[in-house]
């Protein structure tokens, strides 16, 4: 997710983005950038009561690869 802020966002790997979203919104959170289709699955971004920014991803269809320096080079799809 593109950010021009300079701060954290830990990425939690969730089984339902939708649903994640449904729990932060009900505790006091909020939704800052509603849930997208990605190439490994869904993600959306929150914020909790305080301010601070998580990302949520439901990494269902597959998986980043990466090369020996870190890049994506594609996605493996999950099996099953």
């Amino acid at each position: 997710m593109l950010s021009t802020r300079l701060a954290p966002e830990p990425t939690w790997l969730v089984t339902s983005v939708d649903e994640a979203v449904r729990v932060v919104v009900a505790a006091g959170g909020a939704l800052v950038a509603a849930p997208v289709a990605v190439p490994v699955g869904r993600l959306a971004v929150v914020s909790d009561p305080f301010g601070n920014r998580l990302v949520l991803l439901d990494p269902s269809v597959g998986r980043y690869v990466t090369d020996d320096a870190g890049r994506v080079t594609g996605v493996q799809p999950t099996s099953g």
